[in-house]
């Protein structure tokens, strides 16, 4: 199966059960996961603000990404901060990365904060990561369905089946995945 790099927005680290699955597809190698020092920042800072009283257990989880996963990190991008023409101009670093570490995709929820010509000019899809997920899983379903028994056996404290996962997955805004989820569930818990 082809293998794409993927950059990853803060905005997708930031919710945990989609985190996690990212990771374990990674960890699958149905994916190459990347992300800058500057994202892993923004993410702790957003988490921090949300959870303040386990500042430093999220700190420590989300810096300790760059020691687990040693490839991911991108460096080097910020000299093509400010040229790239995202309406968000604190977007820049996050498409500069992708552009730089020559991610196939960058996932972000804030898909309209990225030029559209990104595709044809840089050769980055912006994607939603729930139409991300899909397209994935439309590849090699057996292998994706057996990354998610993998994510899906990471959690102990509550233990997940498929039903509870979708669900979670829904409220971090992948609705379209969770509904595949959902369809896949009874198949899925007999893979756990």
């Amino acid at each position: 199966m082809l293998v794409d790099r993927v950059l990853v927005d803060a905005n997708c680290l930031h919710k945990l059960y989609l985190r996690n699955l990212l990771l374990t597809l990674a960890d699958c190698e149905l994916i190459e996961l990347r992300w800058s020092q500057e994202i892993i920042v923004e993410t702790i800072r957003s988490l921090v603000k949300r959870f303040p009283n386990k500042s430093a257990s999220v700190t420590y989880r989300l810096n300790s990404l760059n020691h687990h996963f040693r490839e991911s990190l991108v460096i080097d991008y910020e000299y093509l901060v400010g040229k790239l023409g995202c309406r968000d101009k604190t977007d820049e670093h996050v498409l500069a990365a992708a552009i730089h570490s020559q991610s196939k995709y960058l996932l972000t929820f804030n898909v309209s904060d990225f030029p559209k010509e990104a595709q044809v000019t840089y050769g980055v899809e912006i994607v939603d990561p729930d139409i991300f997920l899909l397209m994935l899983a439309d590849r090699d379903e057996q292998a994706f369905l057996a990354a998610c028994a993998v994510w899906l056996a990471h959690f102990k404290l509550p233990e997940f089946n498929a039903l509870e996962a979708a669900k979670a997955i829904r409220l971090a805004g992948c609705e379209a995945f969770s509904e595949w989820l959902s369809e896949r569930a009874e198949l899925l818990d007999r893979l756990l």
